[in-house]
């Protein structure tokens, strides 16, 4: 298990983007423009205006958030202290360490998250009950 980090450890990345008269590019390395090596990948879409998803908390999990259109509003938990993030250009990401509750509202209707995670899926590792979260908080503080 990974020590649990407070909410300053979370944060947005900022990648860049080459532009020309044919559109945009970015492109994201693992353990260089996204900190770590990245081990799966997934995107959310179709939840909707005001859709509200994830609410949980990883035990080891450390994941980058980047909306690819649309705009998302992040908001990361250490059970003392929030921190919420915008994303709306696909060039930004929130950093999401291990060990911080993250919720995600969907601002637009046609809004697209992608996920880059530095381990693959495992439900055990997932803590999805607040009042758990804060339990595991307090022992690991």
């Amino acid at each position: 298990m990974r020590r649990a980090q407070s909410v300053e450890a979370a944060e947005l990345l900022t990648f860049k983007s080459f532009s020309d008269s044919t559109g945009s590019l970015v492109a994201l390395n693992g353990q260089k423009e996204v900190p770590f090596k990245i081990e799966r990948v997934f995107y959310v879409q179709g939840g909707g205006k005001g859709a509200l998803r994830g609410n949980h908390a990883h035990r080891d999990c450390a994941q980058v958030l980047i909306c690819l259109s649309g705009r998302c509003r992040v908001t990361v938990d250490d059970g003392r202290t929030t921190k919420t993030f915008l994303l709306e250009n696909a060039n930004q990401g929130v950093l999401i360490p291990p060990g911080l509750w993250a919720r995600e509202e969907y601002l637009d209707g046609a809004s697209v998250l992608l996920v880059l995670a530095d381990s693959h899926y495992v439900s055990e590792e997932y803590i999805r009950d607040y009042s758990q979260f804060l339990q595991y908080r307090s022992k690991a503080a």
